[in-house]
């Protein structure tokens, strides 16, 4: 698979940015790299949790390897990933065969956010400091630009899980709506072309000129 990039910023605790790269398609050595780095990284993460008895995150037995072999050769799925270090500091993979749930858009095509994680270094609920900031937006602007190529209009759905519903809501704007039973009760969240457009603005200085 070909891939594609272009610079972006990540941040530093300090706030300090740092050179990395948003990456479209998704590859073995992403999954190599999951599995060497991201696995061993998460679970000691999760046997500190359990010995100061913290819940485990909802997305810890996530396997990216198998939820990229579900997909493989499938026509309107694309995974991205940002790179620092030599590392993927997250991934990310969308559906383009979704429609809008929304009123104002019902029926209209969208991305469809499947799956997106930050890298356990990466995440608050793994470790404090984390490495870098800055992951998740980079990848959930990389959906909104993918939805204004495919003539989208930007236009996103997903599901959230429980603990990533403040950051839907507040940090990316999307419209909140009711929980799915048919997706295991999670809350569907859409952004309309101007909560993307929005999203964009806000984000604009975590890209590389």
């Amino acid at each position: 698979m070909t891939s594609e990039s272009r610079a972006v910023w990540l941040f530093g605790p300090d706030g300090a940015p740092t050179s990395a790269s948003l990456v479209r398609g998704l590859n073995e050595q992403h999954i190599d790299h999951w599995r060497a780095h991201w696995c061993p990284a998460r679970d000691q993460s999760l046997s500190r949790l359990a010995s100061h008895g913290k819940r485990r995150p909802d997305h810890s037995r996530w396997d990216w390897e198998r939820k990229l072999r579900k997909v493989s050769g499938l026509l309107g799925f694309v995974g991205y990933a940002v790179e620092c270090d030599g590392l993927p500091q997250g991934l990310l993979l969308l559906d383009l065969n979704q429609t809008a749930r929304l009123p104002e858009q019902s029926g209209k095509p969208l991305v469809y956010i499947q799956y997106v994680e930050t890298a356990p270094w990466n995440s608050p609920r793994y470790s404090n400091p984390i490495r870098y900031r800055g992951v998740g937006s980079t990848l959930i602007r990389a959906a909104v630009e993918l939805s204004l190529d495919s003539e989208f209009r930007g236009r996103l759905g997903l599901h959230s899980l429980p603990e990533a519903e403040s950051f839907y809501r507040e940090k990316v704007g999307m419209t909140e709506m009711e929980p799915d039973v048919s997706q295991q009760g999670l809350r569907y969240f859409e952004a309309t072309e101007t909560q993307a457009l929005a999203f964009v603005d806000r984000t604009g200085g975590q890209y590389a000129a």
